[in-house]
């Protein structure tokens, strides 16, 4: 009996110090609205190409777009709050447009798991 109650308590200490190790944080519920996603633009170099591109993004029925006009911005981000199945469209003048589709994003426990995506952009050829 003893032995069975020593096993116990060290399977117990074990599971206790695997929660710690995982470090797992609950979600944090706040008011502030998240992004399903947030796309970067840049060209075959890295260099941001943000401003001035149009990027549209479109689940079902569902279309948010914006043409960015602030060459300050790091990133756009459009569907607040709105989880689903989208197709990202990014155009810009003098580049091939970038398309990326089946762009899953899902609700967490409070606001949607924004997720973040880079478009290479390629000059058109002259």
């Amino acid at each position: 009996m003893h032995q069975r109650s020593g096993l116990l308590f060290v399977l117990a200490t074990g599971l206790l110090q695997g929660c710690q190790l995982l470090n797992v944080q609950p979600e944090l519920c706040t008011m502030e609205g998240v992004p399903a996603l947030t796309v970067r633009v840049t060209d075959e170099t890295g260099k941001s190409l943000l401003n001035r591109s149009t990027i549209r993004v479109q689940d079902g029925s569902y279309v948010d777009s914006l043409t960015v006009t602030d060459a300050a911005l790091p990133s756009a981000s459009l569907a607040y709050e709105r989880s689903g199945n989208y197709e990202v469209r990014v155009d810009r003048a003098g580049y091939q447009p970038w398309i990326q589709k089946n762009v899953r994003v899902r609700k967490g426990e409070c606001h949607v798991q924004t997720i973040e995506l880079e478009a290479k952009l390629e000059k058109l050829n002259e």
